[in-house]
């Protein structure tokens, strides 16, 4: 019953328009680069936030939004990386 009503897959926000709703979000919580993308693990489909930590190696974020009902279907992945990390997909 919770896993249906927390990951209802007949309300899930299309795949692009969630990438683009983070994408929005995140700046909201962190100065660092960032990137948002769908990856999969065992429990199957996620959107991976990868945000860079400080060049101090701390977290680059203080809080994240533990939960977005508009992404409701959708399992979001919090990532810490070092800095510069995240050039490997902006640069393409």
């Amino acid at each position: 019953m919770a896993y249906e009503l927390n990951w209802n897959p007949k309300d899930k926000m299309p795949e692009q328009e969630a990438i683009a709703f983070l994408t929005e979000q995140v700046p909201e919580i962190t100065e660092n680069a960032f990137h948002v993308k769908k990856e999969a693990d065992d429990g199957g489909t996620t959107l991976s936030v990868y945000i860079e930590m400080n060049d101090d190696l701390t977290r680059g974020y203080e809080t994240h939004p533990a939960h977005f009902e508009e992404l409701r279907g959708w399992r979001v992945v919090w990532v810490n990386c070092p800095p510069r990390y995240t050039n490997r997909w902006r640069n393409k």
